[in-house]
């Protein structure tokens, strides 16, 4: 995971896939999205 919000800090946004909601990891991510005021978008 460290990784990932490394590369997360590089990024002016996400897109969430259906089932996000059940991935630990992707949990985090959004969080991290919210937290940082990038843009969220969903499938």
């Amino acid at each position: 995971m460290k990784i990932d919000i490394a590369l997360l800090e590089m990024c002016e946004g996400i897109y969430m896939l259906k089932g996000w909601e059940k991935s630990c990891g992707a949990n985090r991510e959004y969080g991290y999205a919210l937290a940082s005021d990038m843009k969220i978008m969903f499938e």
